[in-house]
C-alpha cells in the first residue's frame, strides 16, 4: 500500500466516517435522553462505591458553602453510564452536582433554577456546550476549574442575570429528580427543532464546544449569544 492510498484512506475517515459517527451518536443520545425517566435512577453505595467516595471527598467544601447532601444517582444509556452526586443549597435555588464518567474523570455543575423555563448552569467541562440550550437556559463553562472557582463565577453570573437582565427567581417547589428530567426533556425537544440537527452535531462537537468555553454569561450577553424566553 503506497503513501497516496494511505492518505486517501485517512481523508475518507476524517471527511466521511467520523462525521457520520458523531451524527449517529448524537442522534442516539438525544433520542435516549428524550425519556430521562428511563435513564435516571438512585445509586447505591454497594453497587457504585466510587461516586460515594467522590462525594465524601467534596462533602467538607459543600457544607462550608451551604450545600446539604441530597443523594447519588446514575444516568444510564446504552452509550455510557454517568454517576452523579448531588447537594442542594440551603439558601439558594441551586444544586451542586458532581459527575463521574466511566473513564473515571470527574467534573462539576452548579445549577440555579430560576423558574420552570429558566435556569443557569456553570460547568467545569466544555461538554456543557455539546448541545444547544433552549431559550432561557443559560450556560457557561470553565474547563478544569475546581468547585470553589466555579461557585464564584456562578454567583457572578447569577447576579448579572438577575440585576442586569431582569431574570426573576422563584422558590424551588419540585424535587431534584423532577427538575433534572424536565430540564433534559426541554433541551432535547429544543434540539430536535433545529434543522438537520444530527449533522450539525459535528460543528457543535468540533468547534462550538471550544469556541464557547471560558466565556462568562456577561461576555455572552455582550456578544449577543444569550437566548431569552419571549
Amino acid at each position: 500500500m503506497n503513501t497516496l492510498v494511505v492518505l486517501l484512506i485517512i481523508a475518507v475517515v476524517l471527511v466521511v466516517i467520523i462525521p457520520i459517527a458523531v451524527a449517529g451518536a448524537t442522534w442516539y443520545s438525544v433520542v435516549a435522553m428524550s425519556k430521562p425517566e428511563v435513564c435516571l435512577r438512585p445509586a447505591s453505595e454497594h453497587g457504585n462505591p466510587m461516586i460515594f467516595n467522590d462525594a465524601a471527598a467534596h462533602q467538607s467544601w459543600a457544607e462550608h458553602e451551604g450545600f446539604d447532601w441530597l443523594g447519588a444517582y446514575e444516568f444510564n444509556t446504552d452509550l455510557a453510564k454517568i454517576s452523579l452526586a448531588v447537594w442542594q443549597h440551603a439558601g439558594h435555588p441551586t444544586y451542586f452536582v458532581l459527575y463521574r464518567q466511566p473513564s473515571g474523570k470527574v467534573f462539576y455543575d452548579l445549577v440555579t433554577i430560576f423558574s420552570d423555563n429558566e435556569g443557569l448552569t456553570s460547568g467545569s467541562t466544555k461538554d456543557a456546550f455539546m448541545l444547544p440550550s433552549a431559550p432561557g437556559s443559560f450556560v457557561q463553562s470553565f474547563p478544569g476549574v475546581m468547585p470553589d472557582v466555579l461557585w464564584d463565577r456562578h454567583l457572578a453570573a447569577e447576579i448579572y442575570l438577575t440585576q442586569q437582565c431582569g431574570i426573576k427567581t422563584t422558590p424551588m417547589t419540585k424535587p431534584f429528580e423532577e427538575s433534572l428530567m424536565n430540564a433534559i426533556r426541554r433541551q432535547m425537544e429544543y434540539v430536535k427543532t433545529i434543522f438537520l440537527w444530527p449533522l450539525r452535531a459535528n460543528y457543535w462537537y468540533f468547534i462550538r464546544r471550544s469556541l464557547m468555553a471560558n466565556r462568562s454569561i456577561e461576555q455572552q450577553h455582550q456578544n449577543g449569544k444569550l437566548r431569552f424566553n419571549q
